[in-house]
């Protein structure tokens, strides 16, 4: 006779195989700048989830999972709105001033770093006070931003002084400014947090910088690029390239183009899908997303969104 306590076991490990929850379904935040809207996209039915009004021209996003927000930077209107994205509502309008464009927020969200792109500044937000605010200077036209993994470091592209700002997250102050190809727009990291991707627009490039040593190599992408995202593994490199309606696919060890995939019209925004392997592309001229798999780099759904479609900044949160 088996012991009570196996067969109380056997039972309990049954009961918890059947009931655990299925893996949460990933969303994607899609600015739609014509509609003053955002786009809800389930990303593994590939469905649209919710559409969510804001302000006007909505252009930059970022996501939180700890937070359980997404803030959407609205140009125009010179605001941010805060979504809650457990029930896809706007809950606060975070007055800025000026031309908020690119948004980043620290992995450890305690900040939320915002670009304005008219008043050469970044804003750095408490995210536990939205009206406790510090602000640097820095020169012409701040676009991309990105924040390291530790929370340490935020990355900025100047598009006008064709360089990249390197900043102390903490104090916020400029520890390096680093040139790069003409006219930088969108930034990535790599996974690792070992490699910065730089999109420079009119030189059709992509800086690759080893953000230990700084040391720069450049790889060629197609016409008027505007985002990249890498894999996690850091193998593959896909860029959008807004004047061909194409992506590129850079393989990273050897920097030789595998692949140009032809997406939507206009592509910019651009973001990783881990859960479900997929790359989800923006495409503004067609007010679609076009999903790429990265197994066989195709394009295996486009999904409709709103006017405008653009998506600049990480519009898939990111697993913690």
């Amino acid at each position: 006779m088996r012991p009570i306590t196996f067969v109380l076991l056997a039972i309990c490990t049954l009961l918890s195989a059947c009931t655990t929850a299925p893996p949460e379904n990933k969303h994607a935040y899609i600015t739609n700048q014509g509609a003053n809207s955002v786009s809800v996209i389930n990303t593994q039915t590939h469905q649209i989830a919710a559409t969510i009004a804001v302000g006007r021209a909505p252009v930059g996003v970022t996501v939180s999972t700890k937070l359980q927000r997404a803030f959407i930077t609205n140009v125009e209107s010179q605001t941010i709105s805060v979504i809650n994205t457990l029930t896809n509502q706007v809950v606060e309008t975070i007055a800025i001033g000026g031309s908020p464009v690119g948004i980043a927020i620290a992995p450890n969200a305690k900040t939320l770093f915002v670009a304005d792109w008219f008043s050469d500044k970044i804003i750095a937000i408490n995210t536990a006070n939205f009206a406790d605010r510090r602000e640097l200077i820095v020169p012409k036209a701040p676009a991309g931003l990105v924040v390291s993994s530790d929370s340490r470091t935020l990355y900025v592209a100047l598009r006008d002084s064709d360089e990249i700002a390197v900043i102390d997250a903490k104090n916020l102050t400029v520890v390096k400014r680093q040139k790069v190809g003409k006219h930088p727009f969108g930034l990535s990291l790599s996974a690792d947090g070992a490699q910065l991707f730089v999109v420079n627009v009119q030189d059709n490039t992509v800086s690759i910088l080893d953000t230990k040593n700084w040391h720069m190599k450049t790889v060629k992408s197609g016409d008027h690029p505007y985002c990249a995202a890498a894999t996690p593994d850091n193998q593959l490199l896909f860029i959008t390239n807004t004047l061909d309606d194409t992506v590129s696919v850079i393989k990273l060890q050897n920097s030789k183009e595998i692949a140009t995939i032809q997406v939507g019209q206009t592509p910019e925004g651009i973001a990783y899908d881990a859960a479900n392997k997929q790359m989800l592309v923006a495409n503004w001229g067609s007010n679609n997303v076009s999903v790429i798999d990265i197994a066989t780099l195709k394009v295996t759904h486009t999904i409709a969104t709103g006017d405008k479609s653009r998506a600049f900044g990480l519009f898939i949160s990111k697993d913690e």
